[in-house]
């Protein structure tokens, strides 16, 4: 039997649960860092006109990575301290991180892009001086909040967890 933190688990669950830990976080890290940051290297690097690129880059979030590497080394942690004193307030550590994670990734619920007035020339074909202003507004409010359902609930097991290990004491 190994002790882990306040609890006594046998080493084949022990091993059991790193090997699942260390399969979570490799998933966790793939969709929320890996995946934005191919995104944003294809976006800088892939898109060969300036302009479509400076549209793009817009829409795209630098933080968004560092964020997952937050996240899922929170995923890691906790599946890691299962049943432990710190499950519940690392649930809730993970479940902010997750929110944070959807506020940025979709800009708060609201994408603002400006389209610069040579690409409205050239849709127009029409290549005299013009002071056209152009904007694309996508309110993904919706979205945004849809994606917090499940961070919101992990966020409530941790407190339950949290105040149930407390009463324990």
């Amino acid at each position: 039997m190994v002790k882990l933190l306040d609890i006594e688990i046998s080493a084949a669950r022990l091993t059991l649960r790193v090997i699942v830990a260390i399969l979570l976080f490799a998933l966790t890290l793939a969709a929320l860092y890996i995946l934005p940051v191919v995104l944003q290297n294809y976006v800088i690097t892939g898109i060969p006109n300036a302009q479509i690129m400076a549209i793009a880059t817009q829409a795209l979030d630098p933080k968004t990575p560092t964020i997952g590497i937050l996240a899922s080394l929170l995923v890691l942690t906790t599946v890691m301290l299962r049943k432990t004193k710190l499950e519940g307030p690392l649930l809730i550590l993970l479940g902010a991180s997750l929110i944070t994670y959807s506020i940025v990734l979709l800009r708060g619920g609201t994408i603002n892009i400006q389209i610069p007035v040579t690409e409205i020339q050239g849709l127009l074909e029409f290549n005299t001086p013009m002071n056209i202003q152009a904007a694309i507004h996508l309110n993904l409010t919706t979205l945004m909040l849809a994606s917090m359902t499940a961070p919101v609930l992990i966020m409530i097991k941790g407190a339950i967890l949290a105040s149930s290990h407390l009463r324990k004491s």
